[in-house]
């Protein structure tokens, strides 16, 4: 989104190693793209960092005051990926 917009979108993926979180990964999507892709390099990194991965998208005001969030997707043992 233009720095102009008012509202913002971001995807993220808590990682948890059991019940222990042990990593962070996020991005903020474009506005014009219709999906997101992750390369597979990043998603191997990902994958060595914990066995339990949970996806959402958040929608936020700029100014961070309101944010609402999608419900988790969760992924055991490894985040899938296309080679």
């Amino acid at each position: 989104m233009s720095q102009s917009e008012k509202t913002r979108a971001r995807a993220s993926i808590d990682i948890y190693s059991g019940d222990e979180s042990t990593a962070y990964f996020s991005i903020i999507l474009p506005a014009h793209m219709g999906y997101n892709f992750i390369p597979a390099g990043v998603v191997e990194k990902i994958n060595a960092q914990g066995n339990r991965f949970e996806m959402k998208i958040s929608l936020e005001t700029r100014d961070k005051n309101n944010r609402s969030y999608s419900k988790a997707l969760v992924f055991h043992d490894r985040l899938p990926h296309n080679p």
